[in-house]
């Protein structure tokens, strides 16, 4: 590559990266965070279950163990288990329930109020700035693509030598990460939603459960979650065979495949842990490249400036 090209390349990555470097740190820092749910979901939980359940019996158990409609998730396990996620006063708790007497088998272990936080950080800095973090998502992916054109790896028993061989072996699982927040940013692979009112009520489950089964011809469940409040997609069988619904108050949109393989790959839970720990490790490689790349400018800048003042004293000692 010719050397002005590889300057001006050189210098979009550097500043490029300077300049955002806080927001890469949380970003980077909050997705490595939550690559560890599905990790601790799949540990900590036993499997989906594999057949859905009739929609009438969920409403049944919903209505003996959450009458003030604080549920927020369920779904459906092996066993003839019923995981159930509350919001209650602001805090987010799992419990688990019998299928056939309703009865409390008592708390499942998941911070889903903390990762449901981090995920908030990570997608729009706890500040509503989701622009912020978009423009962030974009200069991200220009530095990871601009990275190979600046050097190739070498065996070199440096931080740099690292920097640079590691970017080269972790390009793709880098960009896996990269590209696909870019496309959540765009809203490209995504389940297309209907549109959903802010500012309505919450729609609780039981009522979404009901819509889903008489306006969708939804009649087993497998799983539900409420989305921004006044909507819930509905997961199970209807006489197209598996589908998800998103349901509001006025609405239902049928969606295919939910949550979107773009979330999922971005997410890392398209195949549980094994999923989770491969995002895991894209989460790490990023951090690294971040903290190297950056530790190695700034010891080059200290080694100038401290060969240029001690020529400055040479020349004022002369």
């Amino acid at each position: 590559m010719r050397g002005p090209i590889k300057k001006t390349l050189s210098w979009l990555h550097r500043w490029g990266t300077l300049a955002a470097l806080p927001l890469f740190a949380v970003i980077i820092v909050s997705g490595l965070v939550l690559a560890a749910e599905p990790i601790l979901r799949d540990l900590l939980a036993p499997p989906p279950a594999t057949s859905p359940v009739p929609v009438e019996r969920l409403i049944a158990v919903l209505e003996t163990i959450d009458p003030r409609g604080q549920a927020r998730a369920l779904q459906v396990e092996a066993g003839g288990q019923l995981a159930v996620e509350f919001s209650r006063q602001g805090q987010r708790e799992m419990q688990v329930f019998d299928l056939a007497s309703a009865a409390a088998l008592g708390p499942r272990p998941v911070v889903a109020g903390f990762f449901h936080t981090i995920a908030t950080l990570h997608k729009s800095l706890l500040l509503d700035a989701d622009w912020l973090v978009e423009w962030a998502s974009y200069a991200m992916l220009l530095v990871l693509l601009l990275g190979p054109w600046l050097a190739w790896p070498r065996r070199r028993r440096s931080l740099l030598g690292w920097h640079i061989l590691s970017g080269w072996i972790g390009l793709p699982l880098a960009l896996l990460l990269a590209v696909t927040g870019v496309l959540l940013a765009l809203d490209l692979g995504t389940a297309p939603l209907p549109p959903i009112d802010r500012d309505a009520r919450p729609m609780p489950l039981t009522l979404a459960l009901e819509r889903a089964a008489q306006r969708g011809r939804m009649e087993r469940i497998v799983r539900a979650e409420r989305l921004q409040r006044a909507a819930v997609a509905v997961t199970g069988r209807d006489d197209l065979g598996q589908n998800t619904l998103v349901v509001t108050r006025t609405e239902i949109a049928r969606v295919p495949r939910w949550p979107g393989l773009v979330q999922q790959l971005h997410a890392g839970s398209w195949a549980g842990a094994w999923s989770g720990a491969l995002n895991l490790v894209g989460a790490l490689l990023l951090a690294f490249l971040l903290y190297s790349g950056v530790d190695s400018w700034w010891r080059r800048q200290w080694r100038r400036r401290t060969a240029k003042a001690r020529r400055a004293a040479q020349t004022t000692g002369g």
